[in-house]
């Protein structure tokens, strides 16, 4: 302005105040529940979906040692509709699951739902295809393994350390640039719904 009119922006200028004033925040609210929640809540979910996870792979593994899977494969029961029958049960118990955990995190008890700002059929439908994926791992743990006991036992601890492996080594929590291919497998695990 005050190249194309001197003297008329100047004279503008002469006249014109500013005011300066910080815009006002509200208080800041640190709520301890939420960072014991982040840690808490995902925790909790894994270990009520291990159960689902150990019975599954018990009860596969102990048709295929007593060699009640051949006894059904022989009478004409084709070998996809004995894992089919096994997936939609335990779908069924992972969703009646989900609904209570959703129906606990979601409904408002005095004074407020446990999780406030979260769409309950998002939740549901998330908590569902994380149940999907762990019924796909434990089908895949099931076929490693011919005795129950070792079975149970190293797919718990399968279980458990594909969960713990997004939280270890922590160098690769806050360095991205330290193993930018690590970072990119890391993604790939089933656990990643609710651990991370």
């Amino acid at each position: 302005m005050r190249y194309h009119s001197g003297q008329a922006a100047e004279t503008l200028f002469n006249s014109v105040n500013g005011f300066v004033q910080r815009f006002s925040y509200p208080l800041y609210y640190h709520d301890f529940f939420f960072m014991f929640s982040g840690i808490f809540i995902p925790l909790v979910l894994v270990c009520i979906f291990s159960l689902n996870h150990l019975t599954l792979v018990q009860s596969f593994v102990w048709e295929k040692e007593n060699r009640l899977k051949e006894y059904q494969l022989m009478i004409g029961v084709s070998n996809l509709m004995l894992w089919a029958a096994y997936f939609f049960t335990f779908l069924s118990l992972y969703s009646i699951l989900i609904i209570f955990m959703c129906i606990i995190f979601f409904v408002k008890v005095e004074p407020a739902p446990v999780i406030q700002s979260s769409d309950p059929t998002l939740s549901f439908i998330f908590s569902l295809f994380y149940a999907i994926a762990t019924i796909c791992f434990s089908f895949m743990v099931s076929t490693f393994f011919n005795r129950v006991n070792i079975a149970v036992a190293l797919g718990g601890v399968f279980f458990f350390r594909c969960l713990f492996s997004s939280f270890w080594p922590p160098s690769l929590l806050w360095r991205d640039d330290a193993y930018p291919e690590a970072g990119s497998l890391s993604q790939l695990k089933f656990c990643n719904g609710i651990g991370s």
